[in-house]
């Protein structure tokens, strides 16, 4: 080489410019690229084959969290508190009623999407002869479904139970059917008129009327409970005419407190 000839010099294989870049593949390997630091190389594969299942268990896991946290309805604040349709008066203690005592038991029931108990927990964990008859009680208690937005829901509510020795004296001498007295058979049925305008407009609905049948067998008088005022005038008119059979406590003659559903219907 003569003077001022310049010599290359060499540093070596050129490296690409994507030598600190990786490669992802299928379950969450990584592998280094090609002329690249082995080294670093090895160690994004080991944090990346421990990263993967880390993301893939959170996205999972996810799903359960949200469900886990899905809002209870509870009656009295997000929804109206559902009518009682079906009432079982719990079994006095023998030992507590031959000593006298009486006492109460709070419960905090779930109400099922048709209606019925789905489950009953006591709130208070002191031990009680009371307990276990109350929670048999409302277990078999039946309420009118619930719908939030259109659609049948759940319901948490809270009940009290009580135990009394002899009747409340301020209270009507009345008995809700299915308790301690069985609910009585209709032995009349007059159908309610459809109302005109309800029956031209096509419009259909239900009026759920608490009745109070007499000593005698009659409906002595009916309350409407959930107004329906295309109805309500109708279902009321109806149901006075009902008759069912005399109902008895202990061989008394009682009246008897009984919820019906009056449905119209556009055939």
């Amino acid at each position: 080489m003569g003077p001022g000839t310049r010599v290359p010099v060499s540093n070596g294989p050129k490296r690409s410019r994507q030598s600190s870049a990786f490669a992802l593949g299928f379950g969450g390997q990584a592998s280094p690229p090609e002329g690249g630091d082995s080294k670093h190389g090895g160690l994004m594969t080991r944090f990346l084959t421990h990263l993967v299942p880390v993301v893939v268990a959170l996205v999972v896991g996810g799903s359960s969290i949200a469900e886990a946290q899905t809002p209870q309805v509870r009656a009295g604040v997000d929804v109206n508190a559902p009518l009682k349709l079906k009432n079982v008066d719990p079994v006095y203690p023998e030992a507590e009623r031959a000593a006298g005592r009486e006492g109460s038991v709070i419960v905090e029931i779930t109400i099922g999407t048709e209606g019925a108990v789905a489950d009953a927990k006591l709130l208070s964990q002191t031990a009680s002869p009371f307990n276990e008859p109350a929670l048999a009680a409302v277990r078999q208690w039946r309420y009118t479904p619930t719908l939030l937005n259109g659609q049948p829901v759940e319901v948490h509510m809270t009940v009290t139970v009580k135990f009394a020795l002899g009747p409340d004296p301020n209270q009507s001498q009345r008995v809700r059917a299915g308790g301690s007295v069985p609910e009585p058979k209709l032995l009349k049925r007059v159908e309610p008129v459809y109302p005109p305008d309800a029956l031209a407009a096509g419009v259909s609905g239900m009026v759920i009327v608490d009745l109070v049948i007499g000593k005698d067998g009659s409906v002595i008088d009916a309350k409407v409970l959930r107004p329906v005022p295309m109805f309500e005038a109708a279902a009321v008119a109806a149901v006075r005419q009902w008759k069912y059979t005399p109902s008895s406590l202990n061989g008394e003659p009682v009246e008897v407190l009984l919820i019906v559903t009056i449905h119209f219907a556009v055939k």
